[in-house]
């Protein structure tokens, strides 16, 4: 069971708004007494980025870097022997932290959480399709695989001489790799954030610049006066929160869809 304070390292870059909805969500799901501190990189963001992180009183730290070095610039600020990384486009569930420290003790080095992308349709059938093989089970990643760091939390005695400040990706390879050679678990454990993406949510359920709901129909091949493409939030809402056990899911679905329906009335598609 996870108890010990937690660092939380975000780095950034013009990361707006999805950010604002990171931070949110994120203090409604981590008790106050373990989110110690929030370590904001922020690559000199022109968007707000930097005013939103002191808004919600983030450590900001900035610095002309790529994302590897952005990474171990923020491991080195941090105080506490835990860190969690997290992206500035994921969402959390209030529930998310609740059912992540189940799967922490003191053989696991590395644990890393899921993600369901907001309109990406393969996405989805691959985290089920994981699932069902799984049954709910962590997973235990070998040497070779790699560990993602959208949510993901990690001991930092492990990682702190990681050689990854060249890298602008597959960063995250080389730290599963690094626990992994350290004698600790590294985990991919059933439990999912949301994956904001180019839709994203301004705030929880509206997008970021109305959803030009005709064009998009158009683009994956959906008739524009056809509704099923609106009612797919609710279904995936309705079977993640079967799933996982987590209304937030539905929640986040339904507020999809009124956001679409208002999509639609205001462009009289």
């Amino acid at each position: 069971m996870l108890s010990e304070k937690v660092s939380v390292i975000i780095p950034t870059w013009n990361s707006m708004p999805e950010f604002e909805v990171c931070l949110k969500w994120l203090k409604k799901s981590v008790p106050s007494n373990i989110l110690d501190e929030i370590i904001v990189v922020d690559r000199y963001s022109n968007d707000g980025t930097a005013e939103i992180a002191k808004k919600y009183g983030c450590v900001l730290h900035q610095s002309d870097s790529i994302l590897g070095k952005a990474r171990m610039e923020g491991i080195k600020l941090a105080k506490n022997d835990i860190i969690l990384f997290i992206d500035s486009d994921v969402m959390v569930s209030p529930k998310w932290f609740e059912k992540m420290q189940g799967y922490w003790d003191e053989k696991t080095g590395m644990m890393c959480g899921r993600t369901i992308d907001d309109n990406n349709k393969l996405g989805k059938m691959l985290v089920w399709k994981m699932e069902r093989e799984l049954k709910g089970k962590p997973r235990l990643l070998k040497k070779g695989m790699r560990g993602k760091t959208h949510n993901t939390f990690v001991r930092r005695d492990l990682i702190i001489d990681c050689d990854i400040s060249h890298l602008s990706a597959w960063e995250d390879w080389v730290l599963t790799q690094a626990v992994l050679e350290k004698g600790y678990l590294v985990k991919d454990v059933p439990v999912p954030c949301i994956h904001l993406t180019s839709y994203t949510l301004k705030k929880f359920g509206e997008y970021r610049h109305e959803w030009n709901v005709k064009g998009m129909l158009r683009s994956i091949g959906i008739k524009p006066y056809s509704m099923g493409f609106l009612f797919y939030p609710i279904m995936e809402g309705i079977r993640s929160t079967l799933h996982f056990k987590d209304i937030f899911y539905l929640q986040w679905g339904i507020k999809e869809f009124r956001s679409g329906i208002r999509g639609l009335l205001k462009y009289k598609y």
